[in-house]
């Protein structure tokens, strides 16, 4: 079995560093190990060192995860920008949604700096319960 030890809340905490079966045997290894693995990927968890420590030392390290109450993005701020001066400058439009009933519904329309790897939120609806008229309305409304 191979895994990314995501979370100490997980089965396999226990199963391989509590309590390992006596006839397991436990490898630790990471993408250095891996003798197949292209440049590309290679740069791109090593660069994942600088821009996202938490993440490089589960994915890049193999260390076990420590939840951090369901944050996908910790290092962002907020600040006031011009989003047609943005675009302007040729940064991508990218848009995404996520449905959700008990969990928000969420949509974002954003731009996205490539060589500076920055992402601009310009627009977001973000709403509990919402039926899917509300959700229609709220695409055409963005």
């Amino acid at each position: 079995m191979a895994f990314n030890p995501i979370s100490k809340n997980h089965w396999l905490y226990d199963f391989c560093e509590k309590e390992p079966p006596q006839s397991f045997i436990y490898i630790h290894s990471t993408y250095k190990d891996n003798p197949f693995l292209d440049e590309e990927n290679r740069k791109a968890l090593e660069e994942m060192r600088t821009r996202n420590p938490s993440k490089y030392r589960v994915y890049g390290l193999g260390e076990w995860g420590v939840d951090v109450e369901g944050l996908v993005i910790t290092n962002w701020r907020t600040e006031e920008f011009n989003p047609m001066e943005l675009a302007a400058l040729g940064y991508e439009h990218r848009a995404g949604m996520d449905l959700g009933w008990v969990d928000k519904s969420a949509i974002i329309n954003t731009l996205y700096d490539r060589a500076n790897k920055t992402i601009y939120v310009f627009d977001e609806f973000y709403k509990s319960g919402c039926q899917l008229s509300e959700l229609a309305t709220a695409l055409k409304d963005m």
